[in-house]
């Protein structure tokens, strides 16, 4: 095999990695060894047998291991009980179907290491100074519930009243109150799982005064029955049996919980119920039989793997006579020997290469969430930089913005974001390679230090590695010992110790530290923050059997709520906001940032849209350079992409891609044989392959009859502009007879070295717990105090419009206490103008005046629309309620200079430049709140790259620095007459900002201020240059950069 090299370059300094690979990993293995795959399901004499032979062949297989019966029982007990029935004599369909079926889960069982059932176990390894591992695995089988049948049952008793009435009860936390309606966040009603989205149901009920104490009541724990008396107590005209019914129907509409809920860290669910249900009278009938299961359960997971079936069969079958569910039981296997180890040196080589495909990621344009991009903008434009809303309004619909588009639970598909799918610079580069390999006949493309200098992207200069993951690699058991690891297909998850979490109660005391000094390590990246661990509520009820861990974090966020929460954060207490780059999570009691993580692998998608919102926050805190898996190529159905490895990995197998008209004449699997021989030697495929379509892998065996018949099966199912992929396996028929060859997959927890190097906002100071602003305290309603008009305007005359326009309009009026505007975009462009007055003169003075303008507007082709609007005023960007009257009074002061200057620069031919303009101001405003220089270039430095617009400071330097001099140090000997009206325009504010200035230092001194001193100064420049200069951030990072570079360099000339 010929390999594409480039020369290597010199070696370079070896420096500590990124990365620490932690000294514990998780060795997961299929329960047979691969000699079983060679010497069973690609036995040679398969190619002569027919169907019914074959089905015989793979029926003894089944019946005469013990093992392999009960692994398929508890995987799929139809296929077991297909397997017994089927005969010579049963259709041919039929018996086809159980000879895949048979001939699949052999395969699964011996060549796959992802857990399910009894197929593959999990155990841990260590690294070591020596490799010492034994062949052989001591293998135990724990068996719980399974969280369907577990969560149907909670529903089953909850059914009924009168052992409800013994229950201890307790207020759901999900709840939103709105006026006179509440709404529950989420029930397990709300979906119905055959079909999903379209069927999704919100509850909700009436808020009186019965509901307000009944909430009130259960803020704690509270038995049903004493609950019943307190109300009744305060309601005694109403008959006791219709409160009751009246509180019974809020459990069962899920805005009451009862004890019998669990929490996800409970680690036996049976007994946490047979624990409450042993409490409680009349209940002897369903308590004995739940008993009887449990301890069957238990005598089942001792039970010898292969001696079980019969009891596990029999347990099913009571389990679903009381709830009926396909599979009642969970059933995991576990390595109890922990003596695999691999040699320490090893550990240096993943880390290198984890880091190495992280920047992979991060040079090719990062991962990125854009449907959170779009939120995020979204949520500046509603609510701005300083505001903090509850959640569970801001997720809301019709009180804020919903959940980002794509989200399901509820459904939110409203607007087209779009979606970036094209190739990254890393994807180009070796997509160019690839080509070569292709055109010179090349089956391996082998990365050099030389290609990673190409791949390098000389636009990201930091890169935000993830603060932990778990990475996924195969030992290389084949014959070519030249590489030694092998990237898994789905590679890796995101935050160390994840993969390992729904196995976690299972392992020893050792394990479960290491697995809890994984979170500890986390938390100390981020310091000033709380890593909290989200309980979540999935939507299909089976799959919180990924989520039942251990206790690992110091606090967590329930969904829903259950009476055994810990250190929990209350969904009422936590808020959303926002810095420039991305959303935030704080909890408002504390005081403090929350970063919600997951210790399990559960996809946050499958759940209600809070789980899913916070989870996906709190990933973007914690880095999203993950590293590089090569599917933007693989995903482009390209014939064939050779193996691609770097020293002594393998990054990517080769692999050949099937399309649709690949075999579409072959009629019959004769004709596909002869075919497919030509296909395989064109290509020069080998003779094991994994068969891979989306996440689904079977290793086929490309010369026995048994493994094309079911590659041509397959290749009868490919959809138009789809294909299905060949890939290689670098697992060979062992040469070793002393010794099994096991399919191994190693998964190795890192956690970045570094405090994270995620930049935090320094201007958010997370420490305020200052109370939330209402919307009955904060909004506008048209003509109560204010008018709040939209003018869209053509976007090329709005100079006119304001210069000319709005400012005669404004001169030629005084019937309002005062106005100002803004420009904006949502998505079109209009003009955002606010008048305040009186209610009275509002309506029947402003109005008509406002109506009259706009038609003349109109008829001018001005404007092509108006929209009138509620104000919701940024009162906490510019510091508080109680400030905002002196921040409004600053707008209207501004808005007259902005609209002076705008007017003098399009019809008085101004002398002064647009740029020294926007300059001058900035200058303006910084000499109010930073009166020292030094204190300037500091705040300036936060904000902008100072290294940059050099070259144009530098051909222009001569005039700033000189009106540096004339309105900095305020030299007026040589002013002209336009310079000369500049400063008795600005002296219009100057009053207004100096007691702004001081009144919101005195509310920062006493602790009240809403926002940060320094972000007041950057939103009241943001919108001095949006109203002088538009809607344009780039000039407004341009403009305040060549003001610092002009105050670095006067610094060097004056003293001031």
């Amino acid at each position: 095999m010929s390999i594409t090299k480039i020369n290597v370059v010199k070696e370079k300094e070896v420096k500590q990695s990124s990365f620490e690979v932690l000294n514990n990993f998780m060795v997961r293995s299929p329960l047979l060894s691969l000699d079983f795959f060679h010497k069973q399901l690609s036995n040679p004499q398969l190619n002569n047998l027919n169907l019914d032979d074959t089905l015989l062949f793979f029926k003894n297989i089944v019946e005469n291991n013990k093992e392999i019966k009960e692994a398929i029982a508890v995987s799929s007990t139809s296929l077991l009980q297909s397997i017994q029935q089927i005969t010579p004599d049963s259709k041919l369909k039929n018996k086809r179907n159980v000879v895949k079926g048979i001939f699949r889960y052999l395969n699964r069982i011996s060549t796959r290491t992802t857990p399910f059932g009894l197929s593959a176990s999990v155990g841990m390894g260590r690294f070591s100074t020596c490799n010492t591992s034994e062949d052989y695995a001591s293998l135990k089988k724990y068996v719980q519930v399974d969280m369907e049948w577990a969560t149907n049952l909670i529903k089953l008793l909850e059914s009924d009243l009168s052992i409800v009435r013994q229950l201890k009860v307790k207020l759901n936390q999900g709840i939103m109150i709105n006026g006179s309606r509440v709404k529950l966040n989420y029930s397990t009603d709300s979906v119905n799982d055959k079909q999903g989205e379209q069927n999704y149901v919100s509850t909700s009920i009436n808020y009186n005064e019965v509901v307000e104490q009944v909430f009130e009541h259960s803020k704690e724990d509270i038995k049903f029955g004493d609950l019943l008396h307190k109300i009744y107590s305060t309601h005694s005209d109403v008959d006791i049996e219709i409160i009751e019914r009246f509180i019974y129907e809020l459990v069962k509409q899920e805005f009451l919980v009862t004890e019998l809920r669990c929490s996800n860290e409970d680690t036996d669910t049976l007994k946490h119920i047979l624990g409450i249900l042993s409490e409680k009278n009349n209940i002897q009938v369903i308590g004995a039989e739940l008993h009887d299961i449990y301890m069957n359960i238990k005598e089942y997971e001792r039970a010898t793997l292969g001696e079980g079936l019969s009891l596990y069969m029999d347990i099913t079958e009571k389990m679903k006579q009381i709830v009926q569910v396909k599979n009642p039981l969970k059933v995991d296997l576990i390595s109890l020997n922990n003596d695999y180890y691999i040699e320490e040196t090893r550990r240096k080589d993943i880390e290198e290469i984890v880091e190495l495909l992280c920047k992979f990621t991060a040079w090719n344009g990062n991962i990125s969430n854009n449907d959170l991009k779009e939120y995020h903008s979204r949520f500046l434009g509603k609510y701005g930089l300083d505001r903090e809303v509850p959640i569970l309004e801001l997720l809301d619909k019709e009180l804020g913005l919903g959940a980002p588009n794509g989200y399901q639970y509820p459904p939110q598909n409203e607007g087209n974001i779009e979606q970036s799918f094209g190739l990254g610079h890393v994807d180009r580069v070796f997509l160019d390679k690839i080509t070569e390999c292709y055109l010179t006949n090349e089956m391996e493309l082998s990365i050099t230090d030389q290609d990673i200098e190409t791949l390098k992207s000389q636009v990201v200069e930091k890169i935000a590695l993830p603060d932990s993951l778990d990475v996924y690699f195969f030992r290389n058991v084949g014959n070519d010992k030249q590489y030694e690891f092998i990237l898994g297909p789905n590679p890796y998850s995101t935050g160390a110790g994840t993969t390992l979490g729904r196995f976690i109660n299972y392992l020893n005391d050792s394990d479960r530290e290491f697995w809890r000094e994984i979170a500890k390590k986390e938390q100390e990246l981020h310091p000033n923050s709380i890593l909290a661990e989200v309980l979540p509520t999935p939507i299909n009820n089976r799959n919180l059997n990924v989520c039942q861990i251990g206790e690992r974090r110091s606090h967590q966020i329930n969904i829903t709520n259950n009476l055994y929460t810990r250190n929990n954060i209350n969904l009422n207490d936590i808020v959303i906001g926002a810095t420039h780059d991305s959303l935030f999570i704080k909890s408002l009691s504390m005081g403090k940032e929350i970063i919600p993580l997951a210790s399990h692998m559960l996809n946050p998608s499958l759940c209600p849209n809070i789980y899913r919102f916070l989870i996906e926050i709190g990933q973007q805190k914690t880095g999203n350079n993950y590293p590089y898996i090569f599917s933007n190529i693989t995903n482009l159905g390209i014939s064939f992409i050779p193996r691609i490895t770097y020293k002594k990995f393998v990054l990517a197998p080769a692999r050949w891609n099937i399309k649709t008209y690949s075999f579409k004449e072959c009629k019959n699997e004769e004709e596909f044989y002869k075919h497919f021989k030509v296909f395989r030697e064109k290509f020069n495929i080998p003779k094991l392959v994994f068969l891979v379509h989306f996440d689904n892998r079977i290793l086929l065996d490309l010369e026995n009859k048994i493994h094309l018949n079911d590659l041509f099966k397959e290749t009868k199912k490919i959809k138009d502009n789809s294909f299905i992929s060949l890939e290689e396996s670098l697992y060979t028929e062992s040469t070793d007879i002393n010794h099994s060859q096991d399919c191994k997959e190693f998964v190795f927890s890192l956690v970045n070295r570094k405090k994270s190097i995620i930049k935090d906002d320094k201007n958010i100071e997370f420490s305020k717990k200052l109370p939330i602003i209402s919307d009955k305290e904060r909004m506008e309603y048209p003509f109560e105090n204010w008018i709040f008009v939209k003018l869209y305007c053509v976007n090329d005359r709005q100079e006119e419009m304001l210069g000319q326009y709005l400012y005669q309009f404004i001169k030629e009026n005084n019937w309002y206490e005062n106005f100002f505007f803004m420009r904006f975009k949502d998505p079109e462009f209009h003009i955002r103008i606010r008048f305040k007055a009186d209610t009275e003169v509002l309506i029947h003075e402003g109005l008509p005046i406002i109506i009259k303008w706009i038609n003349t507007l109109k008829e001018l082709g001005i404007i092509n629309r108006v929209t009138f609007d509620t104000y919701d005023p940024e009162i906490e960007r510019y510091g508080g309620a109680i400030a905002m009257e002196k921040a409004e009074k600053i707008f209207y002061l501004d808005s007259l200079i902005s609209l002076e200057l705008i007017r003098k620069k399009r019809f008085e031919n101004f002398s002064v430049s647009k740029d020294i303009l926007a300059f001058i101001n900035v200058n303006h405003y910084m000499k109010f709140f930073k009166s020292d220089l030094t204190e300037q270039i500091e705040w300036l430095d936060k904000r902008i790259e100072y290294k940059e617009f050099l070259k144009e400071f530098r051909e222009n330097r001569d005039e700033y620095l000189n009106y540096f001099k004339k309105f900095v140090v305020e030299d007026t000997s040589s002013l002209t007459v336009d310079e000369s009206q500049l400063i008795n325009l600005l002296i219009i504010r100057e009053n207004a900002l100096a007691e702004y200035v001081e009144y919101i230092r005195l509310l920062e001194q006493q602790g009240i201020l809403y926002s940060n001193i320094d972000n007041i100064l950057d939103s009241l420049i943001h919108l001095h240059l949006n109203r002088l200069i538009g809607i344009n951030r780039e000039y407004e990072t341009k403009v305040l950069t060549l003001y610092r570079h002009a105050l670095h360099n006067f610094n060097f000339q004056y003293t001031i």
